[in-house]
């Protein structure tokens, strides 16, 4: 119980981009689950490498940055831009939001 309570003093007092830092990582790990899943029913998606590195280059279409790309960057018919929001969204958030 004390652990519980030490973990949560402690992740309540970090700092903005210690916050940001951590939503962005959660937001590259649903990347990374969604691109595992087309990948297992077959579908072809870009970049590939998100099935394995989370963090990887996203697609790139007329000179906008995707997450992933179906079923390819050059012939999209679809294209995912991933977004995930903590409590405390800060400026990254708003940005986001607008695009």
């Amino acid at each position: 119980m004390l652990d519980a309570i030490l973990d949560i003093l402690g992740q309540s007092t970090w700092s903005g981009c210690v916050r940001q830092e951590r939503a962005k990582m959660t937001g590259h790990y649903a990347e990374q689950q969604l691109a595992s899943l087309l990948h297992l029913l077959e579908i072809p998606l870009c970049p590939k490498s998100k099935t394995a590195n989370p963090v990887s280059r996203d697609a790139q279409f007329r000179g906008i940055s995707y997450d992933l790309a179906i079923p390819s960057s050059r012939s999209p018919l679809i294209c995912i831009k991933a977004a995930t929001h903590t409590s405390n969204i800060g400026q990254y958030g708003e940005s986001r939001d607008a695009l």
